[in-house]
């Protein structure tokens, strides 16, 4: 098992103290290997520089996914001198990690490195087209005095750090695809269908971004800006899907709907048109979807009151067996439930199927949609569901065409 830490494409490593092996390494020892690596981040990672300076740097726009394909090259030719099974390896990440192992799932390059793949909380849509980055690199070498490849090669580290938001490009020798239609379409019958995947999302995906910005005030503002840009960005014949999001209902204000939006827009459309796609495969890859709805254990106080509920990267310390990990999920994590989510994730990675004793877990379709509800029991506990975000989806997959991630918003 590869796990792919994540961070945006520019920051985190696999070293922190969220995304560490150790402690699953440990526990699973004589039944899993379990490899993290690391993967050039931000403008040493995803810069579009070949239009200024040659073809050269052609694959200067992915040299960060490029660097987690020869780790992967590495781990297939030596991992059996560490007990591994070279023809069973699966890739699993969090966030950017996630989009990366969605889009190494896609790759040319990729092909053959590894089995299965558990997405969680990214897909293929965490990646951009090469005229958006193209303006992107173009902005931030103003910003840092650049005109040159010299210029760039004597920055100092320190404007190194002042990164815009970058990450894997489309439209490019390493993602041969033109948009995330024809992404989508390599999970069905493309160089994808063979791949058993494991996706899902959390029910707060954003409340971590509270979380970042430690004031949710400040986090609503910020969300309220972009709000009237996003709807613009939708075609007229579909602003009535993104009005009936942004509605309020049952007396409660306007901190509902507004992430309710951007959990939509940003991650669970991603995560759904993502296992959809794989749903139709034509080939022999499995296909399963969860949602996580364990909530943090975090102190609301810090945020000013502000629950944050089951966020972002609120699985992680589960997963991989981080309890003690106070970020995040917060203090008082519960083990048992952090066990099973191990059993599970271990065993569609040995067998291409995640299901327990006494919990059958089946493939996930569109006709038969199937998700694994994900609760530490607070809720009601871990659960098959038929409904979960069903209606939601149904009214705004169609706006994940927009690709309003992409462009900033």
């Amino acid at each position: 098992m590869v796990w792919i830490h994540g961070g945006a494409f520019v920051v985190e490593a696999a070293g922190d103290y969220l995304y560490h092996g150790h402690n699953f390494g440990v526990v699973h020892k004589d039944e899993v290997v379990l490899v993290t690596i690391e993967y050039r981040l931000g403008v040493l990672g995803f810069l579009q520089l070949e239009e200024m300076f040659g073809p050269e740097y052609k694959n200067s726009n992915n040299l960060g996914l490029l660097d987690q394909i020869e780790a992967l090259k590495w781990i297939k030719k030596n991992i059996s001198a560490f007990g591994g099974d070279p023809d069973n390896v699966t890739i699993f990440g969090n966030s950017a990690g996630a989009g990366s192992t969605s889009l190494l799932s896609i790759c040319p390059k990729a092909q053959g490195l590894f089995k299965r793949a558990i997405a969680q909380s990214g897909a293929v849509g965490f990646s951009g087209a090469r005229e958006h980055l193209l303006k992107t690199t173009q902005s931030w070498m103003v910003s840092v005095g650049c005109k040159t490849m010299e210029d760039l090669l004597a920055l100092p580290i320190e404007k190194l750090f002042k990164c815009p938001q970058v990450g894997p490009t489309y439209q490019s020798e390493v993602l041969p695809y033109e948009n995330y239609e024809e992404m989508f379409k390599a999970w069905e019958s493309g160089i994808g269908k063979d791949i058993d995947l494991l996706t899902g999302t959390t029910e707060n995906e954003m409340g971590y971004f509270v979380e970042e910005m430690v004031d949710p005030y400040v986090f609503m503002l910020h969300e309220l800006s972009l709000q009237e840009q996003r709807r613009n960005f939708i075609a007229d014949e579909d602003k009535w899907r993104f009005d009936k999001l942004m509605e309020v209902k049952d007396g409660k204000d306007l901190t509902t709907p507004l992430m309710r939006m951007t959990n939509d827009l940003i991650f669970h459309v991603q995560a759904y048109s993502q296992g959809i796609s794989h749903g139709k495969t034509q080939g022999t890859g499995k296909n399963y979807m969860y949602y996580f709805i364990t909530e943090s254990h975090c102190d609301s106080k810090e945020y000013q009151g502000f629950n944050i509920g089951s966020c972002h990267a609120a699985e992680v310390s589960y997963v991989l067996n981080n309890t003690d990990c106070p970020e995040v999920s917060g203090p008082d994590q519960d083990q048992d439930f952090a066990d099973t989510l191990q059993r599970m994730w271990i065993n569609f990675a040995k067998f291409g199927d995640p299901s327990i004793p006494g919990l059958e877990w089946p493939e996930f379709t569109k006709e038969n949609w199937n998700v694994m509800i994900l609760d530490d029991g607070e809720k009601g506990g871990i659960r098959l569901d038929n409904t979960t975000l069903k209606e939601e989806m149904d009214l705004t997959l169609p706006l994940g065409k927009y690709k309003t991630m992409q462009s900033g918003l």
